[in-house]
């Protein structure tokens, strides 16, 4: 196509999409630089759709193949539901699969309805259903899938979709694999269907994994810290529970893990998550008239307890809150979020309804309908 700088648009393409790969994998980073790059990115996909054949044509590389799937997947021609369930089919890691979640297309009941269609794709729908601008309820059964991946993906998404069915959530089946289990507890947690002492009768399975260390956190009993503490040399997700623990115990052990070098790493954004403070990095060397981050931590918490607000689950080194959360869920993105948001849904009674890799801007429209309603 006679385009000025079509190879440019190319390139750049590949370059932003290896960012946001990167970018999206991170623990937490500022939302705004991704969300600028989000849009330089689908700026060069829809540039590129206008010709999708003449995309990186003689280029044979994955990277090329990603960028030319995508400007078809955004052109004039995409391809058919069959199409790209035989490509998935015979090529599981197949662009379509990727372009298919995050960017479905405007009419999605013959795609959901296809991948419903073909059982080694059926998980897959759950996740499609995650990123579709207008809910669907009419797609969801009445029961939670009975295949064991299927059955997880679509507890995965339900839990944090407004728009899943409640009924698979009111009661807690225990024969569901571990994992399947966390995500129907968070679910029912969530909306009020479940009583919170199962999460102290599941604390041992739950602190198995990323999601369920989170919901250790977040539902703030106290009997659950022992597993908390125990997770945390090897578990970055520990750090967070503890965050969003938020008692004046579990404040004082996420302190004490910024002196180990064995969880610094871990524990150094979540506490800056609830304190407010920015410590130093544990990269590179530190100059020696900076207190290291475990003293400055200390002397943040003593100033903490002459205010009076050591009782108080804190956030950004206030009370915590649903404007405190908020501000910071508008603020930050990365896989650390998923914790923060199941805080704010528990505080509201209702999923919040953001997947983590969703689009910033579709994330930051979402806030502020929550905050107009909270």
């Amino acid at each position: 196509m006679a385009c000025p700088l079509w190879h440019d648009h190319e390139r750049l393409a590949g370059q932003c999409y290896r960012m946001l790969r990167h970018y999206r994998a991170l623990a937490c980073t500022p939302a705004t630089p991704l969300a600028r790059l989000e849009r330089r990115l689908l700026a060069h996909w829809m540039l590129l759709a206008q010709d999708p054949s003449s995309v990186c044509p003689d280029d044979h590389g994955d990277q090329a193949h990603f960028t030319r799937c995508a400007a078809r997947w955004l052109s004039r021609w995409p391809p058919a539901p069959e199409e790209v369930c035989r490509s998935l089919l015979d090529h599981p890691g197949h662009p379509w699969g990727w372009l298919l979640e995050h960017l479905p297309p405007e009419q999605p009941r013959p795609w959901l309805e296809a991948l419903a269609a073909c059982p080694p794709l059926s998980h897959r729908r759950w996740r499609v259903a995650a990123h579709l601008v207008t809910p669907a309820p009419e797609l969801c059964p009445a029961r939670a899938p009975e295949d064991p991946d299927e059955a997880l993906a679509a507890l995965r998404w339900g839990a944090d979709a407004p728009w899943a069915p409640e009924t698979w959530f009111r009661n807690l089946d225990t024969s569901l694999p571990p994992e399947a289990l966390c995500w129907q507890l968070r679910g029912g947690l969530i909306r009020g269907l479940l009583a919170p002492s199962l999460v102290k009768a599941h604390a041992a399975v739950l602190a198995g994994s990323t999601p369920g260390l989170h919901l250790l956190g977040a539902g703030g009993l106290p009997q659950v810290l022992p597993r908390l503490l125990e997770a945390l040399p090897e578990h970055p997700a520990a750090a967070w529970g503890l965050a969003l623990h938020g008692t004046h115990t579990a404040t004082e052990a996420l302190i004490s893990a910024l002196a180990d070098p064995r969880t610094l790493p871990h524990a150094l954004p979540a506490f800056e998550a609830l304190s407010g403070l920015t410590l130093p990095g544990t990269q590179g060397p530190r100059p020696l008239s900076t207190p290291s981050p475990h003293a400055q931590a200390m002397a943040w918490w003593r100033q903490v307890h002459r205010a009076g607000l050591a009782a108080h689950p804190l956030w950004q080194g206030r009370p915590r809150s649903h404007g405190k959360l908020l501000d910071w869920l508008e603020d930050h993105t990365g896989q650390a979020l998923d914790g923060p948001q199941l805080l704010l849904s528990l505080g509201l009674g209702r999923p919040v309804g953001m997947p983590q890799d969703g689009w910033q801007d579709r994330r930051r429209q979402t806030l502020r309908q929550v905050r107009a309603h909270a």
